[in-house]
């Protein structure tokens, strides 16, 4: 289980919020179909994921 504290900084920040929101998830394993396009493409050090459905299962 992953414990997450929030940046009290995001209130006045949609993009911060945005980011913050984005990180959680992808460290979570939600996925957030709303956010992300359909031609996702997550791009790590050693691998690249391509669509958001591969994203989704990453």
């Amino acid at each position: 289980m992953v414990k997450v504290t929030g940046s009290r900084d995001c209130g006045n920040s949609p993009k911060n919020k945005l980011a913050q929101t984005i990180g959680v998830a992808l460290e979570s394993g939600e996925f957030l179909a709303d956010v992300f396009s359909e031609d996702i493409v997550w791009q790590q050090p050693d691998i690249e994921i391509q669509g958001s459905e591969a994203v989704q299962h990453a």
